[in-house]
């Protein structure tokens, strides 16, 4: 028709009745009139909305919808129009595309985050991709699927501020953590119960490491690479617990870093080896307890001879390490035993006496 409504502009007197038509979405109907927003659609009919006064009339009796995310911008608005009988008799219908959860159902019954799209293309195989735009999501569910790499590609987002929520929980064959372009739009990643065992640099993990909430809980790793200190964390939730830490000295770092994110943690990092160390809470160990006791005294004797046993101050047994003698001490200090000529016994050694010759 060439012409185009906003909200805001005067209407003349109109009414559309399209009862018991086999309309699919609200949102055909609104392209028809070239009405692009959902909002000026609700203006044109809903003077609590309208800015103008509204005379134009919708009638939708016995409209059964395809009930997916299609409308949601419609439907988001129904709050507004309770009191209406615009949606009174709009039913949701039983289809493909509608969840069966909300088929036969008044859309004014539904709540939000029911209206929902699976999505089909680029979403790995043996994975279900949902759109949510509830809450702005694009869910990944990739759960128990024997996965054995983190796909490559995702279906796109719609919107810009859309977000996407990765499940790859519980898959026993995903060995590796890397990174991948979609992370940086992605607000949820799980990776719990599966066996990854170590990510690929500590470029990955400055990439992971960025994504708000990050679940890692009961995999394989045993330690970060040390340059991790360097990356910026600013991920909200961090949960990495259940897995086999080492916590030996080599790795006494990890102690301080973790307890730079301590915030972030949601559940308490444990030791798993050494055996001593088993169980604990690697965030309140000290160098001595991670090195050992003896070990942490005999490095700082060598520092500072008066300081031993300063840090190993927690033990009992603690004593101080005697000081070693010079080099010229040490030779005074040899004793030389004296040597005595040994007897030897003729008959022990079988040796007879000879007599002498007489002539």
């Amino acid at each position: 028709m060439g012409w185009r409504y906003h909200c805001g502009m005067p209407v003349s007197y109109a009414t559309l009745d399209l009862s018991y038509n086999p309309i699919n979405y609200i949102s055909d109907i609104a392209n028809g009139w070239n009405i692009s927003r959902a909002v000026d659609f609700l203006c044109l009919f809903f003077k609590r909305i309208s800015r103008s006064s509204s005379h134009a009339q919708l009638i939708l009796d016995r409209i059964n919808l395809i009930c997916d995310c299609t409308d949601f911008p419609f439907f988001s608005q129904i709050a507004f129009a309770k009191k209406s009988s615009f949606f009174n008799l709009v039913f949701c219908r039983s289809t493909p595309q509608t969840p069966y959860k909300v088929a036969n159902y008044k859309v004014t019954r539904i709540p939000l985050d029911q209206f929902v799209c699976e999505l089909t293309e680029r979403c790995p195989s043996s994975c279900r991709c949902v759109r949510r735009p509830a809450n702005a999501t694009l869910h990944v569910y990739c759960s128990n699927a024997n996965i054995t790499v983190l796909p490559f590609e995702l279906p796109e987002l719609p919107k810009s501020y859309t977000k996407y929520k990765l499940d790859f929980s519980n898959n026993r064959f995903l060995r590796r953590l890397g990174r991948r372009d979609y992370f940086v739009d992605t607000s949820v990643l799980d990776v719990s119960n599966s066996r990854v065992q170590v990510a690929d640099s500590v470029l990955d993990w400055k990439v992971i490491l960025q994504i708000p909430r990050l679940n890692l809980y009961g995999n394989r790793l045993t330690s970060f690479p040390q340059s991790i200190v360097s990356v910026n964390v600013t991920t909200d939730e961090l949960n990495v617990d259940n897995n086999p830490w080492d916590c030996s000295c080599d790795s006494k770092w990890m102690s301080d870093w973790f307890g730079s994110v301590a915030n972030r943690l949601v559940d308490v990092v444990r030791c798993y080896s050494p055996p001593r160390l088993r169980g604990k809470n690697i965030v309140q160990m000290s160098d001595a307890e991670l090195c050992g006791c003896c070990r942490c005294c005999c490095q700082e004797s060598m520092d500072n001879q008066y300081a031993v046993g300063r840090r190993c101050a927690h033990s009992t047994a603690v004593r101080r390490l005697p000081r070693l003698p010079s080099a010229s001490e040490a030779v005074h200090q040899i004793e030389v035993p004296s040597i005595r000529p040994r007897r030897v016994s003729r008959r022990r050694h079988g040796l007879r006496r000879v007599p002498e010759l007489q002539f």
